[in-house]
């Protein structure tokens, strides 16, 4: 059964500390409190838990065979939205993407990434990734949260590690992404 988020949030301070001082400028901005801090975490994880990647690899793929059959289709009778567009090159740039390996899950290399930026901003600790370091907790409390089920453990670590990597600037290091590669060339004007 999963735990309400004041526990979650109660669990993820317990696992911060012990807690940076926080120095307030007087002429700052005012500081949120540690505890409003996690729950915007937890809401934004809440909100992205909502919104999945397309699997980049399907669409390509399908984009490739399509094309293939609406321009043979265009050949017999153009099929024009514009004088300038034709349905062909609407779907041209979908033959196109690129994205992160269908493998690797969002919402967890994001959980992942929030526990080390919670680490990184709340904790005087440093993270430590291991199936009982704080990162990992930290963002199974997170996943727990945003989903309402409990974290799968050696995915989660996973995601938690390549958050890491990515963070200390591994060239090598994916983030999830999709991004059209290739398709747009300058050239002279018409």
């Amino acid at each position: 059964m999963a735990r309400n988020t004041e526990d979650i949030i109660e669990g993820v301070e317990n696992e911060l500390r012990p807690l940076k001082r926080r120095m307030q400028k007087p002429s700052g901005p005012q500081l949120r409190p540690r505890r409003e801090e996690i729950k915007a975490h937890i809401d934004m994880l809440r909100k992205s838990a909502q919104a999945k990647l397309p699997n980049v690899r399907s669409i390509r793929d399908k984009a490739r065979r399509a094309l293939h059959h609406v321009r043979a289709l265009e050949r017999e009778w153009p099929l024009r939205i514009s004088d300038q567009l034709s349905i062909s090159d609407l779907i041209e740039p979908l033959t196109h993407l690129e994205g992160s390996d269908p493998r690797l899950d969002k919402l967890q290399w994001e959980c992942g990434h929030q526990a080390l930026v919670l680490i990184g901003e709340l904790s005087e600790k440093p993270a430590v990734i291991t199936p009982d370091g704080n990162a990992h907790t930290i963002a199974r409390l997170l996943f727990e949260a945003a989903t309402r089920k409990p974290a799968p453990a050696t995915g989660l670590l996973q995601a938690v590690r390549k958050a890491k990597r990515w963070r200390d600037g591994d060239p090598t290091a994916v983030a999830p992404q999709m991004v059209v590669r290739g398709y747009f060339t300058l050239g002279p004007p018409k």
